[in-house]
């Protein structure tokens, strides 16, 4: 903008020296045109950074004012100063299509700067990462003959084939992993069994491994056999004398002492442990038994297994021995655990005839144990 002064004359219309001049002046002011740069702003989101906007006018030193201004609430305007050039700031703050700022200097001269707030763009979800787990990664048999175990191998965010790999548990015979390869199922376990050797004779512990792997991951997991437990066989034995002393009475008529025939008999609760195995055991009674004038036997009873057999002298059946013998009875069962009865029988067989009274005396050692 600027000013100037414009003079205007008139004239009487008389002629010299009669005519009179007569002069004015008007100062005018000339209003210049407000130019903003740029002319529009644009904004990716509500969060981008502020931009700013130069308006100028030359030759104008005043204030620019803002008249109008619809972005209100969707981008903050700061900053400002005289002209002939004042800088602006513009923050955006809500997506808005477009709105305006209107500038105007002192004398009503104005311009526009247009401005858009696009929305924030859409964030696409980061993708779940793909995992694969095994547990668990170790295995512990506390014998051979232990129970199989379970190993679990889960696949999140894909599915693959999940294989068993690198396995010294199948080479060296340790143990057996089945199956040899599965197909995943996306975020549910699948399962591998591990079943030890049970034919394994170590004395030792002994490891193996194996690995589970996939297209994603691998993990090795660790297996240890323990030996078999070291079993102490069973065995107990009794030892003892038991002695029969009969009265004879003389009969006239054969002319010679008749004597009872008469067995004492001892009993030892024998309590059989289970067998290594926990199932059906063998057990043996053996031992000697010396008689002075009679015979001598022993037997294992129990109540409730009646399929018992036995070899040797049974003194309360049959097959007596001649005092003075030395013989070994045995007692052989295939039984369950249990208390069983060793009964050892002593007997008096019935006297030369020449004495009226008439002794055995049957010393015996037993032993009960598992062969």
């Amino acid at each position: 903008m600027g000013t100037c002064t414009v003079t205007v004359a008139t004239q009487s219309g008389l002629q010299p020296p009669d005519n009179v001049v007569q002069s004015a002046q008007e100062q005018i002011t000339v209003v210049g045109q407000i130019s903003i740069s740029p002319s529009s702003l644009t904004f990716v989101s509500p969060t981008a950074a502020a931009q700013g906007a130069t308006v100028s006018e030359p030759g104008y030193s005043g204030a620019f004012s803002v008249p109008a201004n619809t972005c209100s609430g969707y981008a903050a305007l700061s900053g400002g100063s005289n002209g002939p050039s004042a800088g602006y700031s513009v923050t955006p703050q809500t997506a808005t299509s477009g709105c305006t700022i209107t500038f105007s200097d002192a004398y009503g001269a104005t311009g526009s700067l247009g401005v858009v707030v696009d929305p924030a763009p859409l964030s696409s979800p980061t993708p779940a990462p793909l995992t694969f787990s095994v547990t668990p990664t170790s295995l512990l048999f506390t014998t051979p003959s232990a129970a199989a175990q379970t190993v679990a191998a889960t696949e999140s965010g894909y599915t693959a084939t999940i294989s068993d790999t690198s396995d010294t548990c199948a080479t060296s015979g340790y143990a057996a992993v089945s199956p040899s390869s599965q197909s995943g199922i996306n975020g549910s376990p699948v399962y591998f069994t591990v079943t030890p050797n049970n034919a394994l004779t170590n004395t030792i512990p002994v490891s193996c491994s194996f690995t589970l792997a996939d297209s994603v991951g691998s993990q090795i997991v660790n297996v240890t056999v323990d030996p078999p437990p070291v079993v102490t066989p069973f065995s107990q034995t009794v030892s003892g004398s038991l002695t029969v002393s009969v009265m004879c009475s003389y009969d006239l008529k054969l002319g010679v002492y008749m004597c009872p025939i008469v067995t004492r008999q001892a009993t030892y609760a024998i309590t059989i442990p289970l067998a290594p195995n926990a199932v059906a055991t063998q057990i043996t009674a053996s031992g000697s038994l010396t008689t002075t004038n009679g015979s001598a036997g022993l037997n294992l009873s129990n109540a409730s297994n009646s399929s018992l057999t036995s070899s040797g002298y049974d003194p309360l059946i049959s097959n007596k021995v001649g005092g003075g013998g030395n013989p070994v009875y045995y007692y052989n069962a295939s039984a369950a655990a249990g208390t069983y009865d060793l009964n050892v029988g002593c007997t008096e067989t019935g006297g030369d005839g020449f004495s009226q009274t008439d002794t055995n005396t049957c010393t015996y050692s037993v032993t009960v144990s598992q062969p």
